[in-house]
């Protein structure tokens, strides 16, 4: 899967990217700042994001061509009712899908819906609270 960085950019502190993958769908994720309180925690502790599909990447990156170093969280657009983009597909998965015959039933989730997503979840981000904190570590012991 070779993926195709669609736009990297901030929004309220955070960093972001919108990837799209040549089997024809987009993710987006957002790189977490070392000062926020959910800074490399593990991924069952984002459940409680609202997101599509919900957070379905969560990772410390130390070296990547397309992530910045740190701890990145995302998601995918590639569950049921989402549709393949075909201006993101290769050739060779557009390929594929023509000798399968492959129906593309669902909807096209677009950069704008990516974009917004991401958003989203950016504004959830900072509204965790010391309160959230204190029952979610209540709740582990």
């Amino acid at each position: 899967m070779s993926p195709n960085v669609i736009e990297k950019a901030e929004y309220r502190c955070f960093k972001y990217l919108i990837i799209g993958h040549d089997m024809g769908h987009r993710c987006g994720y957002v790189s977490l700042p070392s000062w926020h309180k959910l800074y490399k925690v593990d991924e069952e502790d984002f459940g409680h994001m609202n997101v599509h599909g919900g957070i379905t990447f969560c990772e410390i990156i130390t070296q990547s061509p397309n992530f910045d170093k740190g701890h990145w969280i995302g998601f995918d657009c590639v569950h049921g009712g989402d549709a393949r983009d075909e201006t993101l597909m290769s050739e060779e998965y557009n390929e594929v899908y023509k000798k399968i015959n492959f129906v593309n039933p669902g909807i096209v989730r677009d950069d704008n819906f990516v974009r917004s997503n991401i958003k989203d979840l950016i504004n959830q981000l900072l509204e965790v609270t010391d309160h959230y904190l204190i029952i979610r570590d209540k709740i582990r012991i």
